[in-house]
């Protein structure tokens, strides 16, 4: 019988509470067990909480169990949870979400199809006088590096717009050989723990330019914290990187790993022009 691990409604809509539960899900998860999620009393979710689910669940052949609420239960079929579409519309329809996406890591056709929708989703939706590119880097820059350095064939995105609130959550995703051995694999680097590997990981990104920093986060941290003043997460194996425009956080995870990379951010949108190249190399 699969071991029932039971996802609770995040205390409010901050990144910081959906990864609260996100790490307290995955920690009552031993891997040799088989899982069920039970989403039961889940009254909504967001992009970092529900596409690591997602990604298990494949990965795993795992089981779940759908929220008894109406409102998350159509939410969920809408984004096509847990299986994601695999090929992108040619006319995609003017909506507040992209689904999730499972996406080929060779799929070039299919990654430009995406960007153009995410593009789309975003300036359909919310008057922004900026460069477009400020919109556009951040997704398209870490789809392409992290699945680069996964060693995996494919990867999940999901987009949420939320217009209301004035921001969108993006989240991306492999389920590859993770930051310290891609550096270990790559680099010929060693080194005695993960937090580490994430150290390096900052010092590469600050000081070596172009692609031999490794993962090129650089400049969509810069566009997403610093030009957009929203926040950005970088989680693999037991650490997690949280990123605004006024801290710097590595944090070790008790009880918690992700083997693979999960990047997740959070933009306001700018009520006024921004230049990109003020932060972009």
């Amino acid at each position: 019988m699969a071991k029932n691990v039971k996802v609770i409604n995040p205390i409010n809509n901050s990144i910081e509470a959906q990864l609260i539960v996100l790490f307290d899900t995955f920690s009552q998860i031993n891997n040799t067990e088989d899982i069920c999620f039970d989403l039961t009393e889940i009254n909504w979710i967001y992009p970092v909480l529900i596409l690591p689910i997602c990604a298990y669940i494949y990965e795993n052949k795992s089981q779940y169990i759908l929220p008894e609420n109406e409102q998350a239960l159509h939410y969920l079929n809408t984004i096509n949870f847990p299986i994601g579409i695999t090929s992108i519309p040619e006319n995609c329809r003017k909506q507040t979400y992209i689904p999730i996406v499972f996406l080929q890591k060779l799929d070039d056709n299919n990654k430009e199809k995406l960007e153009s929708w995410f593009q789309e989703l975003v300036y359909s939706k919310m008057n922004i006088k900026s460069n477009k590119n400020i919109i556009f880097t951040p997704i398209s820059e870490l789809i392409t590096n992290i699945f680069e350095h996964s060693n995996k064939k494919y990867g999940w995105v999901l987009a949420q717009l939320y217009p209301n609130l004035n921001f969108v959550d993006v989240c991306i995703i492999d389920t590859g050989r993770g930051i310290r051995k891609s550096y270990e694999d790559e680099k010929n680097l060693k080194f005695n723990n993960n937090i580490e590997a994430f150290h390096k990981l900052i010092e590469m990104e600050s000081s070596t330019p172009g692609k031999d920093r490794g993962y090129g986060i650089y400049s969509s941290k810069n566009i997403i914290c610093d030009g957009l003043h929203g926040s950005f997460i970088l989680i693999s194996d037991n650490i997690a990187w949280n990123i605004n425009s006024n801290n710097s956080i590595i944090t070790e995870i008790t009880n918690f790993t992700w083997q693979g990379v999960i990047a997740g951010y959070r933009i306001k949108f700018p009520t006024n022009p921004i230049d990109i190249y003020n932060y972009v190399e």
